[in-house]
């Protein structure tokens, strides 16, 4: 059935226009008889220019709020480096994924880590300490190549398969020692989150809101300390969480829900090492990217005397008291040449010291004339500078024949609360950058300047 079209007319009291099939004037209620005479549509004058540039005017407006909304609510991309004092050169640009880790790794011979002093005929003799070959990885492992991890590490959980064996005793503790460290894990986790908030202008208080989610609410208070909420999250650990303390602290953030969220990489950062790992989370990627290459290559982090023997080449400074030997106290030599590695002494004055992407090469010169850098014989680079790395401790000395031979057992590793961590960083002076240069913490600890490197048995 048509529709009768509406006709607009005039209401004979009011004059006022009725637009409709209507028997009464909406207006006036006064009868409309058939037959009142149509008004005419009247012409429709074109905007002015001040109605056209109130509009665009809004619209611009609207969508900077948008923009400033996104800036807000986001994590930002981390701002450009300062400059620091020398021009380094790019190396080939990488874009290092897990299937493509095996073609940045190199292969670095059996030689000297360092000395070990023994007893011959009542006089202290030194002897020294070999390490064997290895595959190893000629960067340290970059934020893009990590953020694959926790990508996979998530679909691994959401599809029912648990996080693997490097996180489920922290997940799902089943002993008190693992338990204990299930609850230091998390309090380092949310202590350096804590300190990236203050960073960002968030008082504490408000940066642990978040977190009291996880904890019963019988057992909430506002005063929480980080290690008093780790302590009254039950087990096992929900997912989330889990999932959330996996990822680098700075890489958190709240969202406009309040919600606290891990972004997968701050943009813009793909290059950089990435650094505010745990050991126990070096130790899970290991695992992790093992898994992913079908066992082809046998990845776990390299034992301290390992790590000696690639940053200086097999040619180890010389030890106590007897220094005519000649070794090299950097991966370069002798001399402490500050352009060659990204250290704090780098930067100028005024500047803050950053990390920089791996792939950068640094060039110096020494008193000779003669141009270095911070690439080792066998094409290692970042052993002095830009972030120290997580190795697995030393066993005392295994002597095998006239050899002592570096040594690690993987049950005793297990047992220990406290990690070595190798070589200097974008924090430390140049003589903190010594290839002797070695600190103990916490396996737990998340430092900003701590990142990690892979290594492999070599098949002879």
């Amino acid at each position: 059935m048509a529709v009768a079209p509406r006709t607009r007319v005039v209401c004979p009291r009011c004059a006022s226009p009725v637009t409709g099939d209507f028997k009464y004037c909406p207006s006036c209620a006064c009868r409309l008889k058939a037959g009142t005479p149509d008004l005419p549509e009247p012409p429709r004058s074109p905007p002015s220019p001040w109605t056209v540039a109130l509009g665009v005017g809004m619209t611009a407006l609207l969508a900077a709020l948008v923009i400033v909304g996104v800036v807000i609510f986001q994590e930002p991309a981390e701002p450009p480096a300062e400059t620091p004092r020398m021009l380094a050169a790019k190396r080939s640009a990488i874009d290092l994924t897990v299937l493509t880790l095996p073609s940045c790794m190199v292969t670095v011979g059996e030689g000297v880590a360092d000395w070990v002093s023994e007893q011959e005929d009542g006089q202290s003799v030194l002897r020294e300490r070999w390490a064997r070959p290895l595959n190893v990885m000629a960067f340290e492992v970059t934020r893009r190549l990590y953020a694959e991890y926790l990508t996979a590490l998530a679909e691994r959980v959401r599809a029912g398969r648990g996080p693997g064996p490097g996180l489920e005793r922290i997940w799902h503790p089943t002993s008190e020692a693992e338990r204990v460290y299930a609850q230091r894990y998390l309090a380092e986790w949310a202590e350096s989150w804590v300190q990236h908030a203050a960073a960002r202008g968030m008082g504490r208080a408000e940066a642990l809101e978040p977190l009291l989610a996880y904890v019963p609410e019988d057992l909430r208070t506002p005063s929480l300390t980080t290690s008093e909420l780790a302590l009254r999250v039950p087990f096992p650990w929900p997912d989330d969480l889990g999932l959330l303390a996996a990822a680098p602290p700075a890489w958190a953030y709240l969202s406009t829900f309040g919600l606290l969220l891990a972004l997968p990489m701050p943009a813009g950062t793909e290059r950089l090492p990435v650094t505010g790992v745990a050991w126990t989370d070096a130790a899970a990627f290991a695992a992790w990217a093992r898994e992913e290459l079908g066992g082809g290559l046998a990845l776990r982090l390299p034992v301290e005397g390992e790590w000696q023997r690639i940053a200086h080449s097999g040619r180890p400074p010389p030890p106590p008291g007897d220094e005519e030997r000649v070794g090299r106290a950097w991966p370069w030599g002798n001399e402490p040449l500050l352009r060659a590695c990204n250290n704090a002494q780098l930067w100028p004055d005024g500047a803050t010291p950053r990390l920089q992407p791996v792939d950068l090469r640094y060039l110096d010169e020494d008193d000779l004339g003669r141009a270095v850098s911070d690439e080792t014989d066998d094409g290692v680079v970042g052993m002095a500078g830009n972030a120290r790395e997580w190795t697995l401790t030393d066993q005392p000395p295994l002597k095998a024949g006239s050899r002592y031979w570096v040594h690690w057992r993987a049950q005793d590793e297990a047992g220990q609360g406290r990690a070595a961590v190798r070589g200097g960083s974008y924090l430390r002076g140049i003589y903190e950058c010594t290839v002797q240069r070695r600190t103990e913490e916490p396996k737990a600890a998340r430092l900003d300047d701590v990142g990690f490197r892979l290594v492999a048995d070599a098949v002879l």
